[in-house]
Formats: structure tokens, sequence, C-alpha cells
């Protein structure tokens, strides 16, 4: 049902003149409702009701779409000036401050420009920015402060992000990004203390979180 649901909604917006880009972009949003409510338990019925026909699909995305072309045009302008505005600026701060360094992080505007605009969702936008955001936070933490470590422990930001973005359920998140935070607290905690043992103890929150917190697909069993 959900196979026929999709090729009948990707005919009908084929039909309409929905560029390829967008009707790959909309097909997946809908394949993920129509899973979304599969995990709910909903019936076949119930979901093709909350998702409406494939004219009513069409006929609520319409404007967005009309609006999105407007915006992906100024966006295209933007994106094609931040290389000279970063250049700009970092020529401007640096001749007036004489501070190139870090000033010229400024650049890292281009990619994340580029990630924001370009990126399909939110949280594809984010996992994407984070390691520019993370190494411009730390170059400039330790610029200032010179604390080199445990600053660079900033960098386990990234696999945790995108666990936490992902699409899995909430139990396997909190199971998947318990190995980092532990790592975290025992760098940490050893680092200021000098305690390192017995802190190595947190890494055994890893198997316990395991155990204690089942995971969804055995909930259903």
């Amino acid at each position: 049902m959900k196979t026929k649901f999709l090729d009948e909604l990707k005919g009908y917006l084929e039909e309409k003149n929905i560029k390829q880009e967008d009707i790959e972009e909309i097909l997946q949003d809908y394949k993920e409702f129509y899973e979304g409510y599969e995990e709910k338990g909903l019936s076949e019925k119930e979901i093709i009701k909350k998702l409406g026909s494939v004219q009513e699909v069409y006929n609520n995305i319409k404007y967005t779409l009309r609006r999105r072309e407007i915006e992906k045009s100024w966006q295209k302008k933007l994106l094609s000036a931040t290389p000279i505005l970063s250049t700009i600026i970092f020529v401007l701060i640096g001749s007036l401050t004489k501070v190139w360094h870090p000033t010229w992080l400024v650049f890292l505007m281009v990619p994340i420009m580029g990630i924001l605009f370009n990126g399909k969702k939110t949280s594809h936008k984010i996992i994407g920015v984070m390691p520019f955001i993370l190494l411009a936070s730390f170059l400039l933490i330790i610029e200032y402060t010179k604390v080199w470590y445990p600053t660079v422990l900033i960098f386990i930001l990234i696999p945790v992000v995108a666990i936490m973005f992902s699409r899995k359920d909430i139990q396997t998140k909190i199971i998947g990004v318990t190995p980092f935070i532990a790592t975290i607290f025992f760098i940490l905690i050893g680092h200021y203390t000098k305690t390192w043992h017995p802190t190595w103890l947190v890494f055994l929150a890893i198997p316990l979180v395991g155990i204690l917190i089942p995971k969804k697909s055995s909930q259903h069993k």
C-alpha cells in the first residue's frame, strides 16, 4: 500500500511538472510520514486518511513549492556572494585590527552557508554544519585561553549530534550516545581530579544502559 501511494503521488506530481529534485524530496518526506504512522500502529486506511489523497497532498504543498522557488533564487545569489563578502570582512577586520588569526575563520561561512541553503532537512543541515562550528569554537577557545586539552573533547559532539538527530527511536539514541558521554565524564573527571581510578568505572554505564533501556523492537515482541 505504501509503494502504491508513493507511486501514485510521484505520477501526479510529474503530471503537474514539479521538478524532479522536489518530487524526490516530497516522496522521501511522505515515505517517512507513512512509516511513522505504521510504527504507531495505524492501519493502512487510517494512514491514507491522515496523509490525504495525492490531489490533497499537491494542494497542500503547491504554494510552498512556489515560495521555495523564490527563496532558492535569493539563496543562490547570497551563496554566490558569500566568498566575496567573507573576503571583504576578513581584509577589513585584519587591516584595521591586525588580528588576522582567528579572523580567517570568517571563511568557514562559505561551506556553512552552502550546507544551510542546499540541505533538504533541518536535521541534515545541523549535522552538516556541526564540524565547522565546533572547529571554529575549538580554535577560538584555544586562541584566547590556550587550553588545548580537554577543549578537544568538543569534537565528540559531532557523532553525538548525528545520533540524536537520526530517525532511530529514543531508546536506541540513548544507548548510542552513552559511550561518548562516558568518555567525556572519564576524561574531564580524570583530568581535573587526577583520579583515573576508580573513575574508569563510568564506562560500566555503557552495558548498564543497554540492559536497563529496552530497545523498541523488543517491546513489541
